[in-house]
């Protein structure tokens, strides 16, 4: 089997190609870290594949346009959260086919079809061909580097979460089951990391302090085991571990006395992402986020006690959100502030797979907006803010 595939390794867009580029035997593969990149590799060399992982607003329409024009013979191959989340529209898009769900196991799958006699019907989730959702996989049997990967993401050891937020995605893609990678497959990977140069170790968890367990509740042996063999492993390596900072964020009702101990006992971190999303206890209840507001003010407190910086997640315009909600918000918002703690701003925006993919952003005001700009030119509030509020409006509705 002889064949190419260039993969769209733009920022951003990265950790998903990791495992399944290490699934493929056989192909030549090449990655583009930009649109101009992309556009020299496609015409410098006869691809046949053109995958991307797909987000709300990537690609455009306008990108996979200017594709097919130049290259009408290319096959465009789109996964993701997006495409997982809302097929028929992303497929409209421009792409020749959407890989859904999970693909570990339906990637090499679709490669061997695409090479041979191109039964696509056979495939799990190869959307149009067929719309079934191919099984979860065990994490513990991929592993997640490629050797020839341009950049290395932080190390995925947690896949999925019980909760199942309304706003987000990923208990409805993923599943409520919590899967884990062994700590033994852990080291493997960090050895991996290790022998390509790799000095500094994040991973990527839904809730970092939820390894080993059901993801509902605080498994303290696996927790500590696990970071008492990154501890070993850092020693031995001389690498640096971080954890419990993104995008190996906390929830709040998973921090306290013994995790931070342990925190502190085994790792380099020392800024820890914890979500809160919303200072309204009513808006916590209706986003199905399973906390409290007290759960996000003992978590920064104990903490900022045990020496950490503090980084608190916050969603403006959750759907429902009232002018009361954001008014809590902000008083929660103070009293991180006061206790040094920072401010992670998102704006609500609609994402496929969620039960709140058809929901509009709630409406900011004037002095909302102006409140955030002003913290966030003092540096105490940063994130994507500024992002989300041209995708919004763009895509969706003027916030003001």
């Amino acid at each position: 089997m002889e064949g190419k595939i260039l993969f769209a390794y733009f920022r951003g867009f990265r950790n998903a190609f990791s495992p399944l580029s290490k699934t493929i035997k056989d192909i030549k593969i090449y990655f583009a870290e930009d649109e101009k990149e992309l556009f020299e590799k496609l015409s410098s060399d006869k691809i046949d594949i053109l995958a991307f992982s797909t987000l709300i607003n990537f690609p455009t329409k306008e990108l996979l346009d200017k594709i097919r024009e130049r290259f009408p013979n290319i096959f465009i191959l789109g996964g993701g959260p997006q495409a997982t989340g809302d097929p028929e529209n992303t497929l409209s898009l421009g792409f020749s086919a959407l890989l859904l769900g999970e693909c570990e196991e339906t990637f090499p799958n679709f490669i061997k079809e695409f090479y041979g006699k191109r039964n696509f019907e056979s495939i799990p989730g190869l959307y149009p061909y067929n719309k079934h959702l191919p099984q979860k996989v065990d994490i513990d049997k991929f592993f997640f580097y490629f050797e020839n990967l341009p950049y290395f993401p932080p190390l995925e050891i947690s896949r999925g979460c019980p909760f199942g937020c309304k706003f987000c995605a990923v208990s409805y893609i993923f599943g409520t089951k919590m899967r884990h990678r062994s700590i033994k497959n852990i080291i493997e990977h960090l050895n991996f990391l290790v022998n390509k140069g790799e000095k500094i170790i994040h991973f990527i968890s839904p809730n970092a302090f939820a390894y080993g367990g059901n993801g509902k509740n605080i498994e303290k042996e696996a927790l500590e085991e696990l970071l008492f063999n990154l501890w070993k492993f850092k020693k031995e390596k001389g690498v640096k571990i971080y954890f419990g900072s993104f995008p190996s964020e906390v929830r709040p009702d998973f921090v306290n006395k013994e995790t931070l101990k342990f925190l502190k006992k085994y790792t380099d971190t020392k800024c820890i992402v914890i979500g809160a999303q919303s200072g309204s206890n009513r808006v916590l209840e209706k986003a199905n986020r399973g906390h409290t507001v007290d759960d996000v003010l003992k978590a920064v407190e104990i903490s900022r006690k045990y020496g950490f910086q503090v980084k608190v997640d916050f969603i403006f315009g959750i759907p429902g959100e009232e002018a009361k909600d954001r008014e809590e918000t902000w008083r929660l918002i103070e009293k991180i502030i006061d206790m040094k703690g920072k401010i992670n701003a998102h704006i609500f925006i609609p994402l496929s797979g969620s039960p709140w993919a058809n929901e509009k952003t709630a409406i900011l005001s004037e002095e909302d907006l102006e409140r955030i700009k002003r913290l966030s030119n003092e540096e105490i509030l940063i994130g994507n803010w500024e992002k989300h509020l041209k995708i919004i409006e763009r895509k969706f509705i003027k916030l003001i």
